[in-house]
Formats: structure tokens, C-alpha cells, sequence
């Protein structure tokens, strides 16, 4: 039968179906919408670029230079304690260096900490989860022991307890907590490979006669890899508060690296001094909390994107 143009046939489907996003790019758009999100990830760039530009030698490479004053006689001195100024927007420690510079390389050594830490704690978590999930029995019996046990004890102490091991210094401190945080992202690849491993396309790699390592690793991890970015964007709260803490009881930081636990450290006790010396401990707990509040920002909300469960 013809019809006139321009009329439809009421009987035809007109409305085409969006085709369907991958997980990722279901995520990147659901994550696009979170604006707190997105200014969090702006704020994360920002604390990145100026780290490393700090670790190449572009950016605050006076950290560790004295400056002096000449009063009205012409006596030179140590300008110590200098409130902020259009010199030294945050001030002056105790030795005369610039706070500033001194917060701004901070961010290199939280930086370098935070990596170290993320690619032990990671390897371990992903590969014991990986095998306790995937193979069972005696060998899942055992791992899930060994992460028990640890659970059990009290991070700080087991942090402690290894850093007074392992001897003062940053790499010592990094290494000491990714031996200790990787017991819950284990947890999470155990639960994650144990339902995975059932799945079709892993029966289907069976019977295609792939190897256990070759599906452990080449199919079934890139399916819980969302859980590992997740795991990793929020590990950088937990490396950068921990090298914070182990500075501030003379275990981390060593007297010449400018990290926020060492600032916080000095300046703990020039809180009593009349004038009060508020500024370095003020600056290194505003740039701590700020970074590690968009960490927590932009994990919570990478999860939330990355949760199938939660899809509109």
C-alpha cells in the first residue's frame, strides 16, 4: 500500500537504541555528571604536576636555602619565624627556609611514597587473590590464614614494628606499608576471582585448553581491574597519612627531607612560642587534607560509577 510522504506508518519502529557502552565508558560518562568528582580530579592533576615538576628540579628548589635579614645596625641574622608576605607567602621555619617551597616539595616525597607503596601492595594482593580465588583449597587455606593473621594485628604497631626493622627513611617507610596494606584488596580479588572462575567465557577458555595462569591473568583480571584503580586511587590517602604519622614519631622522614610529616613535626612545639608560630603547621595540614579529601572524593565516586548495580 503507498502512503502520502510524510506520514509513517504508526505500525514502524521510528526509534533507534542507543547501542551499549562498555563498563569504562559507562563509568567515564557517569562519572562526568559528579561535578564534585570532576573538581576533585582537577585538584588531584594540579597536586600531580606540581610534584613532579618538584622531583625534576623545576619547581621550589629552595626548599632547603637559609634566608637572612640585616636589621637597622647592619647585623645580619637568620630570618627565622617570618609571618606570610609577598616574600614568602607562607612564611619562614625555624632555619629561615621558605614554608612554601618546603609544602610544595612535600608533595613529591607523598608521591613517591604513595607509588612505591601502590606497586608492592598491589602485586602482593593481586597475586595471592588471584591464586586463593582461582585454585581453593589448601592453597586458599593458607592465604587466607596468612591475611588473618595480619588483620589481626594493629596496623600502626605492624607499621612501626617493620619500620624499625627495615630502618628510618622513606623507602623503608613505603615498603613497610604496602607489606601492611594489602590484606583488604586481597580480600576483594579472593571474593572476585572465586565468582569469576565459573563464569562462561572461563569454562570456555577450558575447554580451549588455556593454561590456569593465561585465564587468571589474561581473562579474568582485566575483568576486576575496575577494583584495582579504585583500590589504588584510595591507597593514596592511606600512604600519604601513614608517612605523615611515621614521620611525626621519628620513623619516617630523615632531617633533610622537607615531607609534611617532618614540617608537622618541627613545627609541633612553636604552637607554644608567644607569638604563636602557627604557619608551617597550618600549610603542611591544609595540603595534606586537601589532597587527600579529593582522593576520597574521586574513589568514592570512581566506585560508585564502576558498581554495575548502581547503573540508572
Amino acid at each position: 500500500m503507498n502512503m502520502e510522504p510524510g506520514l509513517q506508518n504508526p505500525t514502524m519502529e521510528t526509534s533507534q537504541e542507543q547501542p551499549a557502552r562498555s563498563l569504562w565508558s559507562d563509568a567515564l560518562h557517569r562519572l562526568k555528571k559528579n561535578r564534585l568528582a570532576v573538581f576533585s580530579f582537577f585538584i588531584i592533576l594540579i597536586y600531580l604536576i606540581v610534584a613532579v615538576l618538584c622531583g625534576a628540579g623545576l619547581l621550589a628548589t629552595n626548599y632547603d636555602e637559609q634566608s637572612y635579614k640585616i636589621d637597622e645596625k647592619g647585623n645580619i641574622s637568620l630570618n627565622s619565624y617570618s609571618p606570610p608576605s609577598f616574600k614568602n607567602p607562607l612564611g619562614t621555619d625555624i632555619q629561615g627556609r621558605d614554608v612554601l617551597s618546603r609544602v610544595l616539595q612535600g608533595s613529591w616525597i607523598s608521591l613517591r611514597v604513595a607509588l612505591t607503596m601502590s606497586a608492592i601492595y598491589i602485586f602482593i594482593a593481586v597475586l595471592l587473590g588471584a591464586f586463593a580465588g582461582y585454585f581453593g583449597g589448601f592453597i586458599d587455606d593458607i592465604i587466607q590464614w596468612l591475611y588473618q593473621t595480619l588483620a589481626s594485628i594493629p596496623g600502626l604497631l605492624m607499621l612501626i614494628a617493620l619500620t624499625f626493622v627495615l630502618g628510618k627513611g622513606l623507602t623503608n617507610v613505603a615498603v613497610a606499608l604496602g607489606l601492611v596494606g594489602w590484606v583488604g584488596l586481597c580480600r576483594l580479588m579472593r571474593a572476585e576471582y572465586l565468582k569469576h572462575k565459573a563464569r562462561d567465557y572461563v569454562l570456555a577458555a577450558k575447554a580451549q585448553g588455556a593454561g590456569p595462569f593465561r585465564i587468571m591473568f589474561k581473562h579474568i583480571f582485566p575483568n576486576t581491574f575496575h577494583i584495582v584503580i579504585i583500590s589504588f586511587s584510595l591507597g593514596f590517602v592511606h600512604a600519604i597519612m601513614g608517612e605523615v604519622v611515621l614521620t611525626f614519631v621519628g620513623l619516617g622522614a630523615k632531617a633533610h627531607e622537607p615531607s609534611w610529616g617532618r614540617i608537622i613535626s618541627e613545627a609541633r612545639a612553636e604552637l607554644a612560642r608567644e607569638p604563636a608560630v602557627w604557619w608551617p603547621l597550618l600549610s603542611a595540614t591544609v595540603a595534606m587534607f586537601i589532597v587527600c579529601l579529593a582522593f576520597n572524593i574521586l574513589g568514592d565516586a570512581l566506585r560508585d560509577s564502576l558498581d554495575p548495580k548502581l547503573k540508572e
